[in-house]
């Protein structure tokens, strides 16, 4: 199994098209912690880097002003650590199944979920609810249709 067909498997599985209990092939290469992590704390820049993206826009899909970023006090917060924190630990589980860190995120910020009021992952964690998005993942791991 190649990796697009992976990505397409979880693609499917998320969209409820297909069963997620399919076996398919996880390819472990989820973003390293300490390689997003820079002087103790989640760091946005390389967070953006990896995601191939703008700082900007990384605040955005948090729900955060990009001036957020830009002083290291503002950085350091607990609820900009904590939202980078939920981002990273809920795109590492997505790319588990889609191969990519860059279709993780994708999914992220576009899939809908259906059982979500027809929401987004990002749109849950803007709201303060990542909780339910990783229950959401948890369903859908142990073989529960999306």
């Amino acid at each position: 199994m190649t990796c697009t067909d992976c990505t397409l498997r979880i693609y499917y599985s998320i969209l409820g098209k297909i069963p997620f209990n399919l076996k398919i092939l996880i390819v472990d290469i989820a973003m390293k912690l300490e390689q997003l992590i820079e002087d103790d704390v989640f760091s946005p820049t390389l967070i953006a880097r990896e995601l191939r993206t703008r700082k900007s826009e990384l605040a955005e899909a948090l729900g955060l002003k990009a001036e957020e970023f830009t002083k290291e006090h503002r950085i350091r917060a607990r609820k900009t650590q904590t939202l980078l924190r939920e981002l990273v630990e809920i795109l590492n589980r997505v790319e588990k199944y889609s191969c990519s860190i860059l279709v993780a995120y994708a999914w992220y910020r576009s899939a809908r979920l259906i059982g979500f009021g027809d929401t987004t992952a990002e749109m849950l964690v803007k709201e303060g609810k990542a909780s339910h998005v990783r229950a959401y993942l948890d369903h859908v791991e142990n073989g529960g249709y999306a």
